[in-house]
């Protein structure tokens, strides 16, 4: 029975810390590409949609009671049908997990760990998402809060620049230039995803703290970071130069020089390792969870190791960062997917139950 519930500060800071990924150093360069000049103007339409996203997920809220959603759709679903989708989503995210950690361990070995095995590297990320994905909700929510204080103060770093900036770097074209196409638009989208993770906390949401509002100050507090830093670097690089630069957030990072401390972007990259393994732990956890409701009976330091060792399987062409790249975008797409249908359904059921 779960008593305990999340304050209103942990899951503002939760948000952020699950919504913001690895796009946050490419986020300047995606936006230039797609919109053209000036694209950052577009972002605030993304922060409208994922808002009317998570008004979705309050809504299956309020209609459920806070009901937990695994037990709701096993209440309302006959096992022959829910137990396969269990298996299946369980297998995408343990996959996410695992992609998205390979990831950013193809970057961090560019940086700073050439000649270190690639696997070396993924242990040292996977294993502490494991020790926390086996612990309770609230110790991994109490980690992810130490987390964000550790890592916050990097992104504001940035304002070291604020003298280098041009306004005539901006340009005086609104929109022009960029190659925008669905992909591309929806790339951008995912780096916005990770709240639909507040969907299986039900359980540990209070709705006299006024959970959801929260929810929306911590996106708002994850769009303003995007917006900031696509604007600063814009400001620094310029348009033009920015379209060439693959991690633009990173890049600019190693313009800072300190008397005491050289490469300071690489210890920058390295305090984002705590974000990732938040992140990770997540998606383990969500898999974990949704593969218990097949397999009650056993314990999750058995079903845990399992679903690694079939999600490392899975995921094991993906051994370049290019590759990682293409596995990232694809499975991005069916997670925004999931995090908009799945809500829907839920409401569309619930409110035919009470019709």
């Amino acid at each position: 029975m779960i008593t305990e519930k999340l304050p209103s500060y942990q899951i503002i800071l939760l948000m952020y810390m699950l919504q913001s990924g690895v796009i946050l150093f490419s986020i300047p360069r995606l936006v230039s590409e797609t919109y053209g000049t000036n694209g950052w103007l577009v972002l605030p339409i993304y922060f409208l949609i994922v808002s009317f996203n998570i008004w979705l997920i309050s809504l299956v809220y309020r209609l459920s009671k806070g009901e937990d959603v695994f037990l709701l759709i096993n209440r309302i679903s006959p096992k022959l049908i829910r137990n396969p989708i269990y298996f299946l989503v369980s297998l995408f995210w343990v996959c996410l997990g695992i992609i998205l950690a390979k990831k950013y361990t193809f970057i961090i070995q560019t940086l700073s760990f050439p000649t270190t095995p690639t696997y070396y590297l993924l242990i040292v990320i996977l294993l502490p998402a494991v020790l926390f994905t086996l612990n309770s909700m609230y110790n991994i929510v109490k980690g992810a809060t130490l987390f964000f204080y550790l890592g916050i103060w990097m992104v504001f770093l940035t304002g070291f620049f604020m003298k280098e900036i041009e306004l005539s770097r901006y340009s005086t074209h609104l929109l022009r230039g960029g190659d925008a196409d669905l992909q591309s638009m929806l790339e951008i989208y995912v780096g916005f995803t990770g709240y639909e993770f507040f969907l299986f906390l039900f359980p540990y949401l209070d709705e006299k703290k006024k959970p959801f509002r929260a929810m929306y100050i911590g996106h708002a507090f994850t769009s303003f970071i995007y917006i900031y830093v696509t604007i600063i670097c814009i400001g620094f690089f310029g348009f033009n130069l920015i379209l060439d630069i693959m991690y633009p957030t990173l890049q600019i990072y190693s313009n800072i020089e300190f008397p005491f401390l050289i490469r300071i972007e690489n210890i920058v990259f390295s305090t984002f390792y705590f974000k990732i393994i938040v992140t990770v732990t997540f998606f383990f956890w969500t898999a974990l969870t949704a593969m218990e409701q097949i397999f009650s009976h056993i314990s999750k330091k058995i079903i845990l190791p399992i679903l690694l060792l079939l999600g490392c399987l899975i995921t094991m062409n993906a051994n370049t960062s290019t590759e990682a790249d293409k596995w990232l975008t694809q499975f991005g797409f069916i997670q925004m997917g999931l995090a908009f249908l799945l809500p829907l359904i839920l409401i569309i059921i619930l409110k035919i139950k009470k019709s």
